[in-house]
């Protein structure tokens, strides 16, 4: 029986209800069952009905709303009940997830036999564990005993022991109070012992960027796009990462922060102009506070004065705490072993895309170079743009086309990320399937009707890493090796359907107050038109918060103790998110990923890591062909090329060519031309950020991407106008007036873009 569906049963075991008050029993309150929305609880209501384990008392018209129908269960319903709860009951693994919801339901069991059942659990835990600890005590003293295995086991008996005087509370409880009683709904915690080893690890990779929007407009579109996203995640992130620093929390975690998006943050003109967005936004909500109160709106002028202090805070944090400084305060998380920074392409390029192996060699050699520039060292991984892979392939001219793990071990990267179907085979799941709630991805899924790639199945798993072999070459020297995004963990935020930003007491993302611009509204329920939202609450959200942070850290921990009972050695799970996710489009993200590692931080099951400390201490033990692949909707390359966007291909590809032509025609280029000849670099980089075709496709900024793309490239082709008929003669002027806009990567050298089809180094 599915969990939503023993939920119900328990819920009418007591009385009947009504379908809202169902509905409603999902979307709030501090419950130990996930959250669902209105559409699930009706489906799994419908099908209690079907079943005869729920009925229509008192001759209802079937064809009522489900909110406005009583339902009551049946004979059938409370056997069914009692069997479901008896399993769990009975049950004595730690890592078995029915155990709170029948704590939660225990009233559906008559007090005799819940009575009976706790007895016998607890006769049951005390044999396993003096069997375990027979085990233990044999393997201590044996030669053949495998390694960990006796630390192991003494873990497991301390949990044991734990879980023994924890029934014997429960039976208590219920000998006093029958079993109605209040029982104690969170299991007891066994805190690390000193011979305890986690079972899995565990690492958060969120992705970070934004395109290149330096003074290049304001709203709705342009440079207040790095504003927004660095107000609502950004100094949110650091201010809740540098917190559990301080409390002493041993977190640890990967994040992605694109090249593109690092030159832009520690940019002077950018972060001056942040300072003065964040006094716009402490002004703007200063002034709803009167605005409202006048109104006799109390609650909303309540809600002004949380946007003032919020806005206050956060640009307390980023000019005192960080010194005006994002990039150098998550330089300090890496040097202190928190926090593994990533890299990524230049401009985030579609590299797949790229026709010419120049580009892709210069994509990440302009990235490289920006990382260790602002991070005083060499990346060791890399987030490919879009998770986008391809394998080596031969060109329709003969030329035998590298796989991208060859240009990334030519450049010391040894690891990557991919979406999940190209790793586990089939069809694209979760994200890839266009199952998102938030963030523009799901604009893609609502625009069109996707072509999707169908990959072979495999006997991979995205609990492992694999080392990549994408070619006739082999494994590459050094070997890259390739992580699948876990789509369980994922889904938890990605879901359009189940995911945790849908919860009703969350703040609203679309609906914006029209003289402020701020978001007084809640998402209040699925489906919900925006101008019938509720106001919002952040006392309420703020309990949802701890409720799906424990639903979470107890789904990472009951997965990693699946995956190790099945043999897998020491699993991974690598959850991977666009960071803006956190704080800008879910407003209470950011608070969740700190309590979420809060909780991590403190479990004996699991070891927070990073990425490239995963791979350091568990080397890949097997190989694998990655297919051609990416996270965009229908896992391939379509979002990126499509009938709306293949007319940029074109002009992206000549201009690649071009570019190659004219580091033949000046090899070492001096002066005013070199200058100019990187400045040329520089557009052509930004030309191919797969960030133009992206909002082309979805909508959400067509125009603007277009005009961007466009200018780009009549910046590229004037100056290799000037380059090709001035030589050594050009007159820089029109270079440096594009340098005052795009200023990225200022020690770019245009000799990056020498022809080498066929070659990755």
């Amino acid at each position: 029986m599915q969990e939503i569906q023993l939920v119900i049963l328990g819920l009418l075991a007591d009385r009947d209800l009504y379908g809202y008050q169902l509905v409603r029993s999902f979307s709030r309150g501090n419950y130990p069952w996930s959250p669902a929305p209105q559409s699930v609880v009706e489906d799994a209501l419908s099908t209690l009905v079907a079943r005869d384990l729920v009925s229509l008392p008192g001759g209802q018209a079937r064809d009522l709303k489900p909110s406005r129908i009583r339902f009551a269960i049946t004979e059938e319903g409370r056997s069914a009940l009692r069997e479901a709860l008896t399993a769990a009951w009975e049950g004595v693994d730690r890592g078995a997830s029915g155990l709170p919801l029948a704590l939660a339901l225990s009233g559906g069991l008559p007090t005799s036999e819940l009575e009976r059942i706790l007895y016998r659990r607890a006769e049951r835990l005390e044999d396993l564990r003096d069997e375990t600890a027979r085990i233990r005590d044999e393997w201590l003293t044996s030669e053949d005993a495998p390694a960990g295995g006796p630390r192991l086991l003494h873990r497991l008996v301390a949990r044991l022991e734990d879980d023994i005087a924890w029934t014997r509370e429960l039976v208590a409880a219920v000998q006093q109070e029958g079993a109605q009683a209040t029982l104690p709904i969170g299991r007891p915690k066994v805190a690390p012992t000193a011979v305890g080893e986690a079972v899995g690890a565990f690492t958060f990779v969120l992705h970070s960027h934004l395109p290149y929007c330096r003074m290049a407009g304001r709203w709705p579109h342009g440079e207040e796009w790095l504003h927004e996203a660095a107000a609502e995640t950004y100094v949110p992130l650091l201010d809740v990462l540098y917190d559990l620093r301080d409390d002493g929390i041993p977190f640890r975690l990967t994040v992605s922060l694109t090249p593109v998006l690092t030159e832009q943050l520690a940019d002077p003109l950018v972060r001056e102009h942040f300072v003065a967005y964040l006094d716009e936004e402490i002004q703007a909500a200063g002034s709803d506070i009167p605005r409202f109160g006048e109104q006799g709106e109390k609650h909303l002028e309540y809600l002004a004065g949380f946007y003032r202090e919020y806005y206050e805070r956060v640009r307390h944090a980023f000019v005192e705490r960080f010194q005006g400084d994002i990039i150098r305060a998550f330089r300090t998380l890496q040097d202190e072993g928190y926090v593994e920074i990533i890299t990524s392409a230049a401009t985030h390029g579609y590299l797949p895309l790229l026709s010419r192996d120049a580009s892709i060699y210069g994509q990440l050699k302009a990235g490289i170079a920006s990382y260790t520039r602002h991070f005083g060292r060499a990346p060791r991984a890399i987030w490919l743009p879009e998770c986008a892979y391809r394998p080596a392939y031969v060109d329709d001219d003969g030329t035998v086309r590298p796989g991208l793990e060859e240009f990334l071990s030519a450049q010391g990267i040894t690891c990557f990320f991919v979406e999940t179907h190209a790793i586990e085979g089939g069809r694209p799941v979760g994200k890839a399937a266009g199952d998102v709630a938030i963030g523009l991805y799901g604009a893609v899924q609502r625009n069109y009707v996707l072509p999707v790639s169908e990959l072979p199945a495999t006997d991979g798993t995205t609990y492992e890493a694999y080392y990549v072999v994408g070619g006739e070459s082999g494994l590459t020297s050094p070997p890259v090796a390739a992580i699948g995004r876990n789509d369980r963990t994922g889904q938890q935020v990605w879901s359009a359907d189940w995911g945790y930003p849908g919860e009703a007491d969350y703040r609203e993302f679309h609906r914006k107050d029209p003289e402020s611009g701020l978001q007084y509204w809640r998402v209040t329920g699925p489906g919900v038109d925006l101008g019938a939202k509720d106001l919002y609450h952040p006392d309420w959200a703020e309990g949802k918060v701890r409720a799906h942070a424990d639903h979470y850290a107890q789904l990472v921990e009951d997965l990693l103790l699946e995956h190790r009972d099945d043999g897998e050695g020491f699993p991974l799970i690598a959850s991977n998110y666009d960071a803006e996710l956190f704080g800008h489009w879910w407003f209470e993200g950011v608070e969740w990923l700190g309590e979420v590692l809060r909780r991590l931080a403190a479990s004996s099951v699991v070891e927070l890591t990073t990425a490239s400390q995963y791979l350091a201490e568990h080397e890949p033990e097997r190989l694998m062909a990655i297919p051609e692949s990416s996270w965009g909707s229908g896992g391939n390359h379509w979002t990126w090329n499509n009938p709306q966007t293949d007319w940029v291909w074109e002009p992206i590809h000549e201009a690649e060519v071009r570019m190659e032509r004219l580091v033949a025609l000046y090899p070492n280029a001096n002066g005013a031309l070199r200058s100019v000849l990187n400045q040329t670099a520089r557009e052509l980089l930004l030309l191919q950020s797969s960030d133009w075709p992206f909002l082309i496709t979805t909508g959400q900024a067509g125009e603007y991407a277009t005009l961007r793309f466009t200018r780009h490239l009549e910046r590229f082709s004037q100056l290799a106008d000037d380059a090709e008929t001035h030589g050594p003669a050009v007159d820089p002027r029109f270079a440096d007036e594009c340098y005052a806009y795009d200023n990225v990567f200022p020690d770019i050298d245009y000799r990056w873009f020498a022809e080498r089809q066929g070659r990755s180094e």
